[in-house]
């Protein structure tokens, strides 16, 4: 009987722990390399925090600012990939996809770099 209940209860626990993590703690538990479509070629490396996407090309560094909303709308809200995204799942990459062709942003490639 208590083995039973001890398996019962590891079971609870292996369950518990394959809970599915949203795009945003993905997002900040890996490096990502940072690839623009205008030119289609790795334009740098990016750490996501909660509030912040830092940005390093060579020795150059930038934080912009964003938001992550519920229905994937993804918001860089200042610097030269300042605008309104669509975030799409590539297998364990992601693509930004611009939502206006109007503001002729390119499409950015987050790949994983683990």
């Amino acid at each position: 009987m208590v083995s039973l209940i001890v398996l019962v209860g590891l079971s609870v626990l292996v369950v518990s722990g394959c809970e599915e993590k949203s795009d945003q703690d993905v997002l900040i538990q890996f490096p990502w390399k940072l690839k623009v479509s205008s030119n289609d070629r790795l334009s740098g490396n990016v750490i996501f925090t909660s509030t912040k996407m830092k940005y390093t090309q060579g020795s150059k560094k930038e934080n912009f600012n964003y938001t992550l909303d519920d229905n994937d709308t993804f918001v860089i809200k200042n610097g030269k990939f300042a605008g309104k995204y669509k975030l799409l799942t590539d297998t364990t990459d992601y693509v930004l996809r611009p939502y206006s062709k109007s503001l002729n942003k390119p499409k950015i490639d987050l790949i994983r770099n683990d």
